[in-house]
């Protein structure tokens, strides 16, 4: 007896194969069945249920995009999330506590699959106009919405003080301790109407006719504070401001204004500081003065250096020279100038105001322990043009303060919602522009309404307002409210805290911690006004800027990669690229987009170890550059590097892990590593992919068919559309090792989605609204796994030779439950089916004696189960000879020593459907032909008698069946021919070489 041994399948699933002449070891269908590490067929492993019913009304949308990642919050060792949207609702799982922690719209504005990313402290998500993101307790706006009301500005009452009035009355404003005296050193003088148009309220000057001067002085017989102005420190920056009225302003060469800090009855001799508003040479005085905020700025620098600060509360600090590159650049277009007027007097004298910073004035002398707190006398000089005696008059000689904590100049104002989440801020787009307002040496005061508030979303902890003007070349920010500060109003003063004068290290951690150290929550009630008083040189040095071009996050999102540089970077469905900032995720801007419309439509965009890499339709573009951003953030080092593939992406089917990225293009799968492209090899499944129908499957609908894949432990994991649906119908795995490919599905679930998270797990979404964790367990869900095998058809070595079969053994484990082996004959449709089991890894035996003869047979193993190995099936046969149409026995040689050999009688052991006729041929010559009657279908021995005179030197005989040519069987089978000679009475046994594979029967 012979064997049919079909030895598990070390080849695996080979589709490709043909049913008839497949490579030994190969199936022709292996549903839900492995190879196992030994190389043994094997069931695959199961598969749980995490979540169900998630669809509700959205059936027929299902669990388009499953994502998980861990995150730090509440959990300081990281909680993993899983993250399902079904539908246009998302659903997030706390995968250690099992249950569900939110249910929420993300929104019905788009279509087909949502997007998610994390940077490790949030997960991010997408879906046309909708965007959410989950931070382990709430599922919140992504970005945060913009303001849509302008704030309103107003200017404070400037911190003004009046050294001198010039009235005859005195001067009312100076300490009582401080009596003043009063002297014309040159030219005469008078008291006349001030610029208010009040008698004698302004001191009149006339010129020497001789020198051409005039001056007046005050002297006080004690100190007089002119730094601290109204208990406020001052600085470079304050005004020293004075009316001016001019008789003939062309002659007049110059006016000098004196502060002496002498303590002798002359202050004026060895030190006072003087400035000289040159009237003559037509020079104009910058109001805001360069050279002072310059000077002023290193002092703050060097303050602002020493303090020792938390790393998140120092902010992108400008050097001194940095701000003195602004202020130079900006110069008298900063602020207001101060000149004399030129027209005549009018109904009211023709009054100005002359007016310099403090930081302009010059001094002479540096005594010791004096400077602008020990002030001993003010003088006003007017210089004119020798022989003239036109008059010139004063009043109110004032210090305008506030020092570094007042504006001077046009301003405008945005604001822009805030969100810290103890990691890093979240800052909303920019409201609309205020309406400008001019200030000369104000406080500002800024309003948010009511309305403007009702904007604000639920996670909003902080406003942000900046300014524009003076010295301040675009948007610094200049004021923070936090939570705790919205209920009332209130005034920041965040680089002084305690007015002392003095910027130290406390007064520095005190205004930062005004900025960052907050109180959860923000739900203003009402309006808010805050003043700020900050100037612009605390700003400049902050540098705390408005990004340009700021938005959130774009509509209509197909992917997001990253982190990388500190940045995600989100594609849209027009082409665009918009990298987020490197310090916010929730804020992009639309100078660093980066436009790939030429390449086709975004399909994916993935992180590796060399960077982002986005799929286009025509191509592959990785993104090049430092992702270092210019001075003045308007430019992003990053621009796209086409690859140049000759196999682009043809839909979201993508996989990366490390610097590997692999995906579906139109030739299948490809696999990109760095710059280099390599197909995937379809292997046996080839024919599947080309859209040929195989052994039952249909083939792979490539054009609208869904398709997702994932690699796990060197699996690669892919969801397939067969036939002419756009839902997948299995999960194909290929070996990235071994090349072994199987094709596994889920006979309770179609699923849509594919996600392998970080933690090992395997996870699918399904059409129906679950979640499943794949490869894990024994059973789906409890219930045994359905398998189907299909081995090719065999013939054991004898492709044309009918076999009776006697018994089938099945070598398996089949877990004690009851599989079915079924044995199909020679193309039958109907198959001989037997039931096996065995308890353990056994050997199960039948009598399949009543299995057809056939000529090639075929095995298929079904059932259900939870544990199934298989190592291999055999039937044992008896073969019989080959089936033949003609028999031909060649030339029968006589025995010696005789020449001719003379023919009796012919046997023939055959069996036939048909009856058979016996041609003799005498030295190749017909002779006769004699019928054999047999019965059919019976193996017998029948006797030919021949005529007599049948001889010849080399007579042959030619066995023929009667039946037509045609397909079944109805040939016969010849095992030998005897020929009986006359004179000897032996017979002569004739082979017949077709007979069987040794040549002579059995």
């Amino acid at each position: 007896m012979k064997n049919l041994y079909k030895r598990g399948a070390p080849v695996g699933w080979m589709p490709d194969a043909d049913a008839v002449n497949a490579p030994e070891g190969a199936l022709l269908r292996a549903d839900n069945i492995v190879p196992d590490e030994t190389g043994v067929l094997a069931l695959r492993r199961g598969s749980t249920t995490l979540r169900s019913d998630l669809s509700g009304q959205d059936e027929q949308t299902g669990v388009h995009t499953i994502y998980s990642a861990p995150l730090p919050e509440p959990n300081p060792n990281g909680t993993w999330y899983d993250v399902s949207a079904c539908g246009d609702r998302v659903y997030v799982h706390e995968t250690a506590a099992g249950t569900e922690r939110v249910v929420n719209t993300l929104g019905n504005t788009g279509d087909g699959d949502a997007v998610f990313a994390d940077d490790s402290y949030q997960i991010f998500m997408a879906r046309g106009t909708d965007k959410k993101k989950w931070n382990g307790e709430t599922l919140w706006n992504w970005p945060i919405p913009a303001p849509q009301i302008a704030a309103t500005m107003a200017a404070a009452t400037a911190i003004r003080t009046v050294v001198a009035t010039f009235a005859s009355t005195g001067d009312t404003s100076i300490p009582a301790n401080t009596t003043a005296a009063l002297t014309t050193p040159e030219g005469t003088s008078a008291f006349s109407a001030g610029y208010a148009g009040t008698s004698n309220t302004c001191v009149e000057l006339t010129p020497n006719a001789s020198t051409g001067r005039a001056s007046y002085c005050k002297i006080w017989t004690a100190d007089l504070d002119c730094y601290k102005i109204l208990g406020n420190e001052g600085g470079q920056t304050d005004l020293i401001d004075f009316y001016v009225w001019l008789e003939e302003p062309r002659k007049v060469d110059k006016i000098t204004i004196m502060f002496g800090l002498g303590t002798g009855t002359d202050p004026f001799i060895d030190d006072y500081y003087y400035f000289d508003f040159n009237i003559k040479n037509a020079s104009t005085v910058n109001i805001k003065d360069s050279a002072s905020y310059a000077a002023a700025a290193y002092t703050k620098s060097v303050n602002i250096g020493q303090s020792v600060l938390d790393p998140s509360e120092v902010t992108s600090i400008k050097t001194p020279t940095e701000v003195k590159e602004v202020l130079n650049r900006l110069g008298r277009f900063a602020g207001s100038r101060s000149r004399e007027r030129q027209d005549s007097a009018q109904a009211s004298p023709a009054w100005t105001h002359f007016t310099v910073t403090r930081g302009q004035f010059n001094r002479v002398g540096n005594t010791s322990g004096r400077s602008w707190s020990t002030v001993r006398g003010a003088k006003l000089i007017y210089i004119a043009v020798p022989g003239s005696t036109e008059k010139v008059r004063f009043d109110d000689l004032s210090i305008i303060g506030g020092g570094d904590r007042v504006f001077v100049g046009t301003f405008q104002c945005v604001y822009r919602f805030v969100r810290d989440n103890g990691t890093y801020l979240e800052l909303s787009p920019v409201s609309p522009t205020s309406n400008s307002i001019t200030l000369n040496q104000q406080t500002l005061s800024v309003s948010l309404s009511g309305a403007a508030m009702g904007f604000a979303d639920p996670q909003v902890t902080q406003i942000w307002v900046y300014l524009f003007g003076g010295f301040l070349d675009t948007y610094y920010r200049v004021a923070v409210i936090q939570s705790q500060q919205l209920y009332s109003n209130f005034a920041l003063n965040e680089f002084d805290p305690t007015t002392d004068g003095v910027q130290d290290q406390q007064d520095m951690r005190s205004g930062i911690a005004v900025e960052f150290r907050i109180l959860p929550g923000f739900n203003p009630t009402g309006d808010i006004t805050l003043t700020v008083r900050k100037s612009e040189l605390d700003v400049l040095i902050e540098n705390v800027v408005l990004e340009p071009g700021a938005i959130g996050i774009p509509d209509n999102i197909v992917a997001i990669a990253g982190p990388w540089l500190n940045r995600l970077f989100c594609v849209t469905d027009e082409g665009y690229v918009y990298p987020t900032s490197n310090t916010s995720p929730s804020n992009c801007s639309v100078f660093h987009a980066i436009d790939l419309r030429r390449y086709g439509d975004p399909m994916w965009a993935v992180t590796t170890g060399g960077g982002v890499y986005i799929g286009m339709t025509k191509d592959i573009i990785r993104l090049a550059g430092s992702g270092d951003e210019s001075p003045d953030r308007s430019v992003l080092d990053l621009y796209p590097e086409p690859l140049n593939v000759g196999n682009p992406p043809v839909d979201r089917a993508v996989y990366t892990d490390g610097s590997t990225v692999i995906y579906r293009s139109a030739d299948g799968l490809m696999s990109l590593t760095g710059v280099s492209v390599a197909a995937v090899a379809q292997g046996v499944t080839s024919l599947l992919w080309r859209g040929y129908e195989r052994h039952d499957l249909d083939a792979l609908n490539t054009a609208t068919g869904r398709f997702r894949c994932v690699v796990d432990n060197q699996i690669l994991y892919l969801l397939v559309t067969e036939g002419t649906g756009t839902s997948p119908t299995a999960l194909w795995r290929v070996n990235l090792a071994t090349r072994m490919w199987s094709r596994t599905y889920y006979p309770a679930h179609t699923l849509l989605s594919l996600h392998r998270p970080k933690d090992g797990r395997l996870l699918a979404g399904t059409l129906g609204g679950s979640v499943l964790q794949l490869e894990t367990g024994v059973q789906d869900d409890g219930i045994d796994i359905p398998i189907y095998l299909r081995w090719p058809w065999a013939d054991g070595g004898s492709p044309f030779a009918r076999k009776v079969p006697f018994d089938t053994q099945v070598h398996a484990n089949t877990g004690d439950l009851t599989g079915t082996l079924s044995i199909s004959t020679d193309g039958d449709t109907t198959a001989t089916s037997y039931p096996f089991s065995t308890r353990k890894d056994d050997i199960y035996r039948i009598d399949s004696s009543a299995v057809p003869t056939f000529v090639k047979a075929r095995y298929e193993v079904a059932g259900s189960f939870h544990t199934f190995r298989l190592q291999g099936v055999n039937t044992t046969y008896r073969e019989l000879a080959q089936q033949m149409m003609v028999v031909d026995t060649g030339y029968i040689i006589p025995p010696e020593p005789s020449d001719m050999a003379w023919i009796q009688e012919v046997e023939v052991d055959c069996m036939s459907a048909s009856d058979l006729s016996l041609e003799v041929y005498l030295d190749d010559v017909l002779y006769t032909t004699q019928p054999v009657t047999v019965r059919p279908n019976v193996r017998s021995v029948y006797p030919v008698p021949l005529p007599r005179g049948t001889k010849g030197r080399r007579p042959r005989l030619l066995l023929r069946t009667t039946a037509a040519d045609g397909a079944g069987q109805i040939g016969f089978e010849c095992w030998r021919m005897r020929v009986r000679l006359r004179g000897s009475g032996n017979m002569i046994e004739i082979p017949i070489p077709t007979m069987s594979p040794t040549g002579i029967g059995d």
